[in-house]
């Protein structure tokens, strides 16, 4: 039996302001990321219930006003 240890990374993109703003993300690659909710879409669009289906294609994410966009990279180890 190989144990795991699973880690999770949390990128929180707010924009308070009334235009729309330019995100980079600054760890690890983009595919490593996933969306978990961006408050700018549309409802039940909005919550991501299966964060793995909706991968990042980009380090740069343009959030629009007002809105909240948290990402997430789980991670992996092999437990000594």
């Amino acid at each position: 039996m190989v144990l795991r240890k699973v880690t999770m990374t949390i990128y929180i993109m707010i924009n308070a302001y009334c235009k729309e703003l330019a995100f980079e993300i600054q760890e690890d690659k983009a595919q490593d990321w996933t969306r978990v909710v961006d408050t700018d879409l549309d409802r039940p669009n909005d919550f991501a219930d299966r964060p793995h289906l909706f991968p990042i294609l980009s380090t740069s994410w343009v959030c629009a006003p007002t809105a909240v966009l948290p990402r997430a990279n789980p991670r992996t180890d092999k437990l000594p």
